[in-house]
């Protein structure tokens, strides 16, 4: 994201957080998904949890925030803004990590005949 200029490619930049062909994404989802069921019964995974999940909003938030200085954004609330972008990315990987055999790279139903 850091390489990229443009405000509404640095917020599209996250895509490759979808492929299921990234054997990073093979490793990392069952160990994100690992950690969230963690936090919601401990304290200290909870604030990490929080902590990067807040570090995603705000690099949305950046984006956001350069886009409306260059005009290019609507005037909108940033933070209301890059807590739903980043909530939807969010979804988004979890399906597609989650559901594999019925979604493609970008999460997409795969039409398959139902026996």
């Amino acid at each position: 994201m850091s390489a990229l200029e443009d405000p509404l490619d640095q917020v599209l930049s996250f895509e490759w957080l979808f492929s299921t062909e990234d054997p990073d994404s093979r490793i990392a989802y069952p160990i994100l998904f690992d950690f969230m069921s963690i936090a919601v019964r401990d304290k200290e995974y909870r604030k990490i949890f929080s902590d990067w999940v807040n570090s995603w909003v705000n690099l949305v938030r950046k984006a956001i925030l350069l886009g409306q200085s260059q005009g290019r954004f609507r005037k909108v609330d940033v933070e209301c803004a890059s807590r739903a972008i980043s909530a939807i990315y969010h979804g988004v990987a979890t399906m597609v990590s989650g559901s594999r055999r019925s979604h493609d790279t970008m999460g997409h139903r795969e039409h398959r005949e139902v026996r």
